[in-house]
């Protein structure tokens, strides 16, 4: 294991120059080859009902946040594929599922899940799904998306106008300052693996106001963010897909190329938790939980407790063994790209 530690001056001069080339490549430079506005790619027959939303958004409103999802049994969501990458998140026995591609454009979700409020986050550019308990001080809370810093998606609330981080869902500026959202455990995987560990999902349904504006991509720019200059023997390509794990100021990077062998990772997140993470290579699902145990996979999607030979599913529910209808402790943790978690976290460390 070692830590990896990011140069701030080459951080500041890299972030500068892209700066400068964008700007200038806007005032001056020619449209990229096949580059077409974003508004420009819809039917021309839907163009007026994006151009009436822009007109009548709240201010500070920048992307359509879905706040009356619709769903479908899994029976009938035909329009997904298998291997299609959504986010799904059970509370109190209910299931759903958030395809990736839709959540591109809102973003934000906000629905009720098992009886509770749930706020989905989703953030195309470093491809991380989280899942908050959107109420403060017993109130719940109506979020849209601020706008980007650094390269990070920064959300707001529409009560208080707090700006919040669309990754840590800590309160950066305004009134909640400070504050934190509680986490929730969402897994960012292939729509065929959670199927089948919940035959009764729903699933997001197109059939939206929106519904047209669906599996394409809504940004009209490449990624230009900037990627962090990983000094050290554990360099990574910027896009590199891992899970970050957090805690009390303790930050670990775990690459799922770094686990498709095993399927699993053990490390000690600070001197009193051990974290052990669980990774499906077939569904790019993941889960990170605490425990002290020594873990292996026995088959895909399940995984042995070498101590009381107790057998556990990609969720932390122990479904055989000494330990049944037992579950782990969620640590809170996301899926996303190796750069955006070393902006958000210098100083953290990447298992190896």
């Amino acid at each position: 294991m070692s830590i990896q530690r990011l140069n701030p001056a080459v951080a500041r001069v890299e972030r500068l120059s892209l700066t400068v080339r964008r700007i200038a490549r806007r005032l001056w430079g020619p449209p990229r080859k096949g580059y077409t506005s974003f508004s420009a790619r819809f039917p021309k027959e839907h163009r007026k009902r994006w151009n009436d939303w822009k007109k009548n958004r709240a201010p500070g409103e920048i992307f359509v946040v879905l706040v009356h999802p619709t769903f479908v049994p899994a029976s009938e969501a035909t329009y997904l594929q298998p291997d299609e990458n959504i986010i799904g998140i059970i509370r109190n026995g209910e299931a759903k599922a958030y395809p990736t591609q839709m959540l591109a454009f809102h973003h934000l979700v906000h629905d009720h899940v098992g009886g509770e409020p749930v706020l989905i986050s989703y953030c195309e550019r470093c491809n991380s799904g989280v899942g908050f308990r959107p109420v403060v001080d017993g109130e719940e809370r109506q979020f849209l998306v601020h706008g980007r810093r650094g390269g990070e998606m920064l959300i707001t609330d529409r009560e208080t106008r707090t700006v919040w981080s669309q990754l840590t869902g800590q309160a950066l500026e305004g009134p909640d300052a400070g504050r934190q959202l509680d986490y929730l455990q969402v897994f960012q995987m292939a729509w065929q693996q959670w199927q089948e560990m919940h035959p009764a999902t729903l699933a997001l349904t197109p059939d939206t106001a929106f519904a047209w504006t669906y599996f394409r991509h809504p940004m009209g720019e490449e990624n230009m963010d900037f990627r962090p200059r990983v000094r050290g023997v554990e360099k990574m390509a910027p896009h590199s897909m891992g899970i970050g794990v957090q805690l009390e100021g303790a930050a670990m990077f775990f690459p799922f190329e770094k686990m498709a062998g095993s399927g699993t990772a053990q490390a000690m997140l600070d001197r009193e938790t051990t974290v052990i993470v669980f990774y499906d290579a077939a569904s790019s699902g993941c889960g990170a939980y605490r425990a002290a145990e020594d873990m292996v996979r026995s088959v895909p999607g399940q995984w042995h407790d070498v101590r009381t030979h107790s057998t556990w599913n990609l969720e932390g529910f122990c479904t055989a063994g000494a330990r049944a209808g037992e579950r782990l402790s969620f640590v809170p943790s996301y899926s996303l790209q190796w750069y955006a978690w070393a902006k958000l976290y210098p100083q953290t460390k990447v298992w190896n």
